[in-house]
């Protein structure tokens, strides 16, 4: 199972980092393991990475895609393929529990906004959305 963190990135920072993503990967991997003692650093760097997610825009798709809901995660199932995905919507990130390793949702994502940074610090993979849809 892989664990995909979703971040959007500030367009002023975009062009800074879309060339040295691994440079954007550790402070966010930074972010993601900060203690309680720094909680405030944190959320101040974050909010000057990073921009908050649309949850209503986001909560407005999985309910017109009719997707089963338990607090605030959506199971997107794909039988055919036999995926089975996880959204965890939180305004900050948005978290992606599935069987593959490009889940189908990041194909509505990245038209979602161009600046998502995926980060997955289990494995320690990142890459930029938009770069897996790229023609």
């Amino acid at each position: 199972m892989r664990i995909y963190h979703l971040f959007i990135i500030k367009s002023e920072f975009y062009s800074s980092y879309v060339n040295n993503p691994i440079s954007l990967y550790k402070t966010l991997e930074n972010l993601y393991k900060f203690s309680m003692k720094d909680y405030r650093f944190g959320i101040s760097l974050y909010h000057q990475l990073c921009e908050l997610h649309k949850i209503d825009i986001l909560e407005n798709y999985c309910v017109k895609k009719n997707f089963p809901k338990r607090k605030n995660r959506y199971l997107l199932t794909q039988s055919f393929e036999k995926e089975k995905t996880i959204l965890e919507i939180r305004p900050s990130v948005l978290v992606v529990y599935s069987n593959r390793n490009i889940p189908s949702i990041f194909n509505i994502l990245h038209y979602y906004s161009s600046y998502i940074f995926v980060c997955d610090f289990k494995n320690k993979d990142y890459f930029w959305l938009s770069n897996q849809y790229k023609k």
